[in-house]
C-alpha cells in the first residue's frame, strides 16, 4: 500500500520590510532618549555600533521632523531623503563589521558578536549634519599601553552580561547634508558643507 504524503504547508508570508520613511515615522513615537537607538546601535541589531550623544539625538529629531513634514505635504522628495539618510545610518551602524568576543562572565558555546567600532554622532551645527567620532575596540590588556590622552577619552560597550568592553579613539569626520543642486539650505542659509566627487546623494560621510 502506497502512502501519499500531503505537500508541506506554504510558509506564512514574511512581514513586509518597512520603508525608510516608515522607519523614521515609527521611531518618532516614544521618549527621545530611546527613539533612534531602538533601531540603530545599542538596542538595535547585535554587533552594531552607532551611538547618539544628547545633541546628536536633538539633531536627529530635527532631521526626522523635517523629513516627515515634507512627507505630510505629499512631496515625493521625502522618500528620497529618508532612503539616503537611513542608508548612511545603516552604513555607520555596521562600520567595520562585528567581531567575536569571549565574555568572561558568560560562558556560552559560541562567543558574543560585538561591534568592531563604536560610531558616535553629535550635532555639528550645520543644517541636518552630524559630527562623527569613530572608536575602535582595544583589548583590555593593552589599556595601560595607551597614550594618556587616549586613555582619558575611552568609550565603553556593555554586554548583556554586564562586561564593559573598551574602545579607543580612531578618527573623526562628519555626516553632512549637501542638498541636491543648490548650495543653500531651507531658509536661504549656506550649507557649510563641501561636496566630494560626483555623488548627488543628499548626505555624505566625510573622514
Amino acid at each position: 500500500m502506497t502512502t501519499v504524503q500531503s505537500p508541506p504547508a506554504p510558509a506564512p508570508d514574511a512581514p513586509a520590510r518597512p520603508t525608510p520613511l516608515e522607519i523614521l515615522a515609527r521611531a518618532s513615537y516614544g521618549h527621545l532618549a530611546n527613539l533612534y537607538p531602538s533601531h540603530w546601535g545599542e538596542f538595535g541589531k547585535r554587533g552594531r555600533g552607532l551611538r547618539f550623544t544628547s545633541t546628536g539625538l536633538a539633531r536627529m529629531a530635527h532631521i526626522v521632523g523635517w523629513i516627515l513634514g515634507i512627507a505630510l505635504a505629499d512631496n515625493p522628495l521625502a522618500e528620497k531623503l529618508a532612503a539616503d539618510f537611513c542608508n548612511k545610518l545603516d552604513y555607520l551602524d555596521g562600520y567595520g563589521g562585528p567581531f567575536n568576543y569571549d565574555d568572561p562572565i558568560c560562558r556560552q558555546d559560541r562567543p558574543l558578536q560585538l561591534p568592531r567600532y563604536l560610531v558616535e554622532l553629535s550635532d555639528d551645527g550645520t543644517f541636518a549634519g552630524f559630527s562623527v567620532l569613530w572608536f575602535v575596540n582595544v583589548p583590555k590588556d593593552r589599556l595601560n599601553q595607551l597614550p594618556a590622552l587616549d586613555a582619558q577619552h575611552l568609550r565603553w560597550h556593555q554586554t548583556c552580561y554586564g562586561t564593559r568592553v573598551p574602545y579607543v579613539f580612531s578618527m573623526n569626520g562628519g555626516l553632512l547634508f549637501h542638498g541636491f543642486t543648490s548650495d543653500r539650505c531651507p531658509g536661504g542659509y549656506p550649507l557649510l558643507a563641501v561636496r566630494l566627487g560626483d555623488s548627488t546623494d543628499p548626505w555624505s560621510i566625510h573622514t
